[in-house]
């Protein structure tokens, strides 16, 4: 699919079809499934419904123009194709219509579809929330960094659990698992090629919030639960055997709205059964310790009421359901990313990766995440597709690392010279995230400059006076371009929280103060300490 702009305001939209099976018909609407006007129908094109128009494909290599004049051109073309041989079949885009974006709608519009759909919608779910992610992606971009500020808040929220993710709607294990494997493929390949700088920005933050999806697994969460119930004598629907609730429960749940929080169910199973079995504390212990409470559990749509049983045969059968579902539903946490991304990349950097992760609390770790990250983003740069997406989340996630490490290091421990050192560090993860931040290059070579010898030359030996004047003036202007900087992302993030509240009802608790802390997750942010710590030393 290929969009061209003719005019000032014409547009024509090119689909090339490569299958020839005889049928197939490309079935097409504007903006939200509205009617196009006739004179944008292509010859041969009929009617479907009051929504939509179905055009023939001919042939294999047949090519399908759609012109839109500007007295009629509508924001967006939707479509899906329908296949009539040897079967009916309904293709799109990972579960999410095909969009071909002609004029950015305002993103006050897409503000509201997304505002109505979690506020209003009865029946609702995570699945849903991805689809419309992936329906109004290209219209935040094309908005700019306000549109993608939006995306962030949105699925931040959502990995929060402040929206819901089972409002009385089902899916199947394997829909899901596509879904989030096309919507974590567009956002890797938006937070590495969008134009903007600030939207790739955001990209990012949307994208350390989506599970890595594999549609290969779907089936898998669905059959393999029943493997195991059935290989280990468990009573699954009518089928005889140990009645266990717990696992009748969570199998339904499975069935009907598999999530990520199924991973930490998995892994707080695993807890009780490798526990002994005396008491459910392990249990509990993990499934707090991710967000999870009893009363959650029990509100869902399919509930989870009972507490496990003690059967430890099931430990290793487990361990490798959790395979399964980590292969679908995680690949933002550092360890997961490794291993799904360690086949994209070559033996040396995967045994640097490794090191990094057994010494992670190590004081040179964000120095070492940093050398990784270089690494990774030029790997980064070749790849598509699946290879893309796991390295992107890999990226995300080593900077995510670098980012809770320099936050805890004791700022008030550290000399002036191991401050300047991780200032310089936290500008060069800036670079590995965007080699075009023009900001963060010119700071970085302010202060190299300082940290050369090339400097004693213009303006004396390092701590002197005369060279404390010149680092104390660095520090100050990087001091206030970074402020601008996160106040900027402040300013786009929090009117949109605040917009959720009122709309969804949420608690106002986590909304006050939620554009401060989404910026003060940010990497950069981390330098603000150091660069205070610095002005007294200096002075």
């Amino acid at each position: 699919m290929e969009v061209f702009k003719t005019s000032q305001n014409d547009y024509e939209v090119l689909v090339t079809f490569w299958n020839d099976s005889p049928g197939t018909v490309l079935h097409w609407a504007v903006d939200d499934w509205n009617l196009p006007d006739r004179s944008t129908w292509p010859p041969g094109s009929n009617q479907a419904g009051d929504k939509a128009v179905q055009t023939p494909v001919r042939s294999a290599g047949q090519a399908l123009t759609f012109h839109f004049p500007a007295s009629v051109c509508p924001s967006g073309m939707v479509f899906v194709v329908r296949e009539s041989q040897p079967q009916e079949r309904w293709v799109n885009q990972g579960g999410s219509d095909f969009r071909a974006l002609l004029k950015p709608p305002g993103i006050e519009s897409v503000a509201s579809k997304v505002l109505a759909a979690e506020g209003e919608y009865t029946h609702w779910s995570l699945k849903e929330r991805f689809s419309l992610v992936m329906q109004v992606m290209d219209a935040a971009n094309a908005a700019g960094p306000e549109g993608m500020a939006l995306l962030a808040v949105w699925l931040r929220l959502s990995a929060m659990r402040q929206l819901d993710w089972y409002r009385r709607a089902n899916y199947q294990p394997k829909d899901m698992a596509h879904m989030q494997q096309v919507l974590a493929e567009r956002m890797a390949a938006l937070a590495r090629d969008a134009a903007e700088p600030r939207c790739r920005e955001y990209a990012r933050i949307c994208l350390g919030t989506v599970p890595r999806g594999d549609s290969r697994m779907g089936d898998a969460i669905r059959l393999e639960i029943l493997n195991i119930m059935r290989g280990n004598g468990i009573k699954e629907g009518h089928r005889p055997g140990l009645d266990e609730p717990f696992l009748e429960q969570w199998h339904q749940k499975l069935h009907q709205n598999t999530t990520p929080d199924d991973v930490l169910i998995c892994r707080a199973y695993i807890a009780h059964l490798e526990s002994g079995g005396h008491n459910h504390d392990a249990y509990w212990g993990v499934l707090n310790a991710g967000g999870l409470t009893k009363e959650r559990m029990e509100s869902w749509s399919n509930p989870i009421r009972a507490w496990p049983m003690h059967l430890p045969h099931l430990i290793n059968p487990m361990k490798h359901y959790l395979w399964i579902l980590e292969c679908t539903h995680s690949g933002n946490d550092l360890d997961t990313a490794k291993r799904m991304a360690e086949g994209h990349l070559d033996n040396d950097l995967n045994w640097h990766l490794w090191d990094l992760l057994q010494n992670r609390h190590e004081p040179w770790v964000p120095y070492k995440a940093v050398e990784l990250r270089e690494r990774v983003g030029h790997a980064w740069r070749g790849m598509g597709g699946a290879a893309a997406r796991d390295v992107g989340l890999l990226d995300v996630s080593l900077e995510q690392w670098f980012a809770l490490s320099v936050n805890r290091l004791d700022v008030g421990s550290l000399n002036g010279d191991q401050l300047l050192d991780l200032c310089a560090v936290v500008l060069r993860n800036a670079l590995a995230t965007d080699g075009r931040d023009e900001d963060a290059a010119a700071c970085l070579e302010q202060l190299n400059w300082l940290r050369s010898p090339a400097s004693t030359g213009g303006v004396g030996p390092a701590w002197s006076p005369s060279w404390a004047a010149a680092a104390l003036a660095v520090v100050e202007r990087m001091q206030v371009a970074l402020a601008q900087r996160l106040d900027a992302m402040y300013q786009e993030v929090q009117p949109y929280a605040e917009q959720f509240r009122d709309k969804c009802k949420l608690d106002p608790q986590y909304i006050t103060n939620f554009g401060e802390e989404l910026v003060r997750s940010q990497p950069l942010a981390g330098m603000s300490r150091f660069l205070q710590r610095l002005q007294p030393i200096l002075r």
